[in-house]
């Protein structure tokens, strides 16, 4: 089935076609470049007396909060399409007719196997191939099925070793935040035993 023809159930919530999905990612892609244009505007004026590394790191965090802005104000699409708006502010990529081809594989994708396993990680790492499939072909490459599949699969090994650095961070935060909150608990009740002494012996 189509994903324009999709009922509301197969789309991501709030949505009723492909189409507005796109438009929506129009939308969102006009103000991306609009903020980067402005931002790259002030930061590359030849006046400002800062050194390339610090422009650059300025740059980034500016880009960064951008992102963070967007996916305030666009968390619905966030939510199912965040590698869309990572592009989108990092890469300056956006192609609607890329975007609604992905959306006809996402929905026979999401019908077919569901919302399980690496289903999250599969839909960025496909997005993501398509976009540097699209890149090549418009740099005069020939890519076949069979590269698109090797560039999906080693997406989809960098994505899963992110991922598990990320839960492996969350991992040891909680172990260091439960190791501090015994070493509290602990100290607490040294201080107790300390107070109850002086009590007894006075």
């Amino acid at each position: 089935m189509s994903v324009t023809m999709a009922t509301v159930e197969e789309q991501p919530e709030k949505y009723s076609s492909a189409e507005e999905i796109a438009d929506e990612a129009n939308s969102i892609f006009r103000r991306i470049k609009s903020e980067l244009a402005q931002l790259f505007e002030t930061f590359n004026k030849p006046d400002i007396t800062i050194t390339t590394k610090e422009r650059e790191n300025i740059l980034e965090k500016a880009v960064e909060d951008l992102l963070g802005r967007v996916i305030e104000d666009h968390r619905n699409f966030a939510n199912h399409f965040p590698v869309v708006l990572r592009m989108m502010t990092h890469k300056q990529f956006y192609n609607r007719k890329l975007f609604i081809d992905y959306l006809k594989w996402y929905a026979t994708d999401r019908n077919n196997h569901g919302c399980n396993g690496d289903a999250f990680l599969r839909w960025q790492a496909e997005y993501m191939t398509r976009v540097n499939m699209h890149t090549l072909r418009k740099n005069g490459n020939h890519p076949t099925q069979a590269d698109h599949r090797k560039m999906f699969d080693e997406i989809m090994i960098s994505l899963r070793e992110d991922e598990e650095a990320h839960k492996k961070m969350q991992r040891d935060a909680a172990e260091r935040a439960r190791k501090w909150d015994q070493n509290q608990e602990e100290g607490a009740r040294e201080r107790l035993k300390i107070i109850a002494a002086e009590i007894a012996n006075r």
